[in-house]
């Protein structure tokens, strides 16, 4: 193998220590579960993990946006419109498949839980299964993937107001991205790449999956299949919006059918959303809280192994 493979910023690498990290906080949330741990991760969670670790991330998200927008696959403009759409969609559909499931019953509140993908799984997703597809197949689920998150924090802010909005803490941190110079560009991602990678978003995924997962009764909740659902409607949502933007779309945004179905699948993976509208929504109730948990990592389960298969298809 050649030093090239070793490299310190390696994607290989860099999914690793996140796989590691996210199996880790799994053990450790099924060996300590008291309430003073679970305090503790609620507290990180909220408080510093979003100003040490989100925000800088999607700094880092909104600087990539940004030169994709000027000199990248997202120029010119209406190149934009494939993951827009995919986005809305993406949202759009989870959400319905919800509110169908849960109408007229309390838990239908919840129905901004299956709506966000998580930016950062799903990038470390694809850095370990679509490394050989065109650039413009990351750009696009980059770009849908932020979108879709914007939506969503919208939506929170909603329907919870500004009790569940940490909104800002994504929204700003791109804006003030785009209105970085560009020459400034290069240096901040060198320094956030090894930041980010190497820290920050292992201490996330740590944390964000240290819970003590339910049994199966939880199977007995429509919670549970009102959230399953969103890796199959997900996947629906930002492929039809993908192939719909891209009757406008030139060049490589123009994705191939395969490697667009391929890419979509990854829009199942979300953790952080869900687990903030679970507890928002459906706090008070346990089984019904329960099954939204369990549910999520299912879906996103689901969602890899379906990205997986149809990632490897794609460049086969």
């Amino acid at each position: 193998m050649t030093s090239r493979a070793f490299r310190l910023n390696s994607e290989l690498v860099v999914a690793a220590i996140l796989s590691a990290a996210v199996l880790a906080g799994l053990g450790f949330g099924w060996l300590y579960s008291g309430t003073s741990f679970t305090d503790a991760r609620h507290y990180l969670l909220e408080g510093p993990v979003q100003y040490l670790v989100i925000a800088p991330f999607f700094f880092l998200v909104g600087l990539e946006l940004k030169r994709e927008l000027t000199h990248g696959d997202l120029k010119p403009l209406r190149n934009l419109l494939p993951p827009l759409f995919g986005a809305i969609l993406g949202v759009a559909f989870p959400a319905a498949w919800y509110l169908l499931l849960t109408a007229g019953t309390p838990a239908a509140s919840g129905w901004p839980i299956p709506t966000a993908t998580d930016v950062t799984f799903a990038l470390a997703a694809f850095q370990v299964l679509g490394r050989s597809l065109p650039r413009a197949a990351r750009t696009f689920l980059l770009a849908f993937a932020v979108i879709d998150d914007l939506i969503a924090v919208v939506l929170i802010t909603l329907v919870f107001g500004l009790q569940g909005a940490n909104g800002f803490v994504e929204l700003i941190p791109v804006l003030v991205a785009f209105v970085t110079p560009t020459r400034w560009i290069r240096r901040f991602e060198s320094w956030l790449l090894k930041y980010l990678n190497f820290f920050g978003l292992p201490v996330f995924a740590f944390l964000i999956s240290a819970v003590r997962l339910p049994g199966a009764e939880v199977l007995a909740s429509v919670v549970f299949w009102a959230v399953i659902g969103r890796s199959a409607w997900k996947w629906l949502g930002v492929y039809l919006g993908g192939r719909f933007g891209g009757i406008w779309a030139s060049g490589e945004m123009r994705l191939p059918n395969r490697v667009l179905l391929a890419v979509s699948s990854l829009g199942g993976i979300g953790f952080t959303v869900a687990m903030l509208v679970s507890q928002l929504a459906l706090g008070a109730r346990p089984v019904e809280f329960a099954a939204a948990i369990s549910a999520t990592f299912a879906a996103s389960a689901v969602s890899l192994l379906l990205g997986r298969w149809l990632l490897r298809s794609a460049q086969g």
